[in-house]
């Protein structure tokens, strides 16, 4: 499929979908309201995210009016009576097979990071090793997940949450990154101590 067949709310199986929810209206799975000007428009794309493409990239397609920051919306989730998320589909199955060959600087890495590639009408990457990995699985994520749950998850995996959270202007703390050491698992446990607590909690 092209990647807006991967979005076909007619067609709920795909050759991407690993596990998906399917919602309707009675099920209050509305979640294309935080992201359409029809409704509430919360998760709008940012002038970053559209300048992220690369030319003639057809993942680009799905952002309506990209050019224009006032009025553009992620036109991935178009209806208000059906809405099937992704939970995990075939993408991601392939840039995490492709990260870990490319951490190992398996000549490999490249060939499953370009099936996405491909598909979506940019260039083969060339150099995807060790060197370069932190930064492609960053960009190759961000247009792929864009709109969908991965980006946090994402960069905070790579290390780079502070980066982008203080290029937007935010503040940001070491406890962000952490969940708390649960007190009941410290008091239980004669290993673990006050002193063994995440930062900020």
């Amino acid at each position: 499929e092209t990647y807006a067949e991967v979005f076909d709310l007619n067609a709920l199986e795909n050759s991407s979908a690993i596990m998906r929810v399917n919602l309707n209206a009675a099920d209050g799975g509305d979640l294309q309201l935080f992201f359409t000007v029809g409704g509430r428009r919360e998760v709008a794309p940012t002038q970053s995210l559209v300048n992220a493409f690369e030319a003639n990239d057809s993942r680009l397609d799905l952002i309506s009016n990209p050019n224009d920051p006032a009025t553009n919306f992620i036109n991935k989730f178009r209806s208000n009576t059906t809405f099937y998320p992704y939970v995990y589909r075939y993408e991601d199955v392939l840039l995490m097979y492709a990260e870990v060959l490319a951490r190992r600087n398996s000549p490999d890495a490249a060939t499953h990071l370009n099936e996405i590639r491909v598909r979506a009408g940019v260039d083969p990457i060339g150099t995807f090793n060790s060197s370069n990995v932190v930064s492609v699985i960053a960009q190759e994520r961000r247009v792929e997940f864009y709109g969908e749950i991965d980006r946090w998850e994402t960069v905070k995996r790579l290390g780079l949450a502070q980066q982008v959270i203080t290029s937007k202007g935010l503040t940001f703390t070491q406890r962000q990154l952490l969940w708390p050491i649960p007190q009941n698992e410290i008091d239980r446990n004669a290993l673990i101590s006050q002193a063994d607590q995440n930062p900020g909690y």
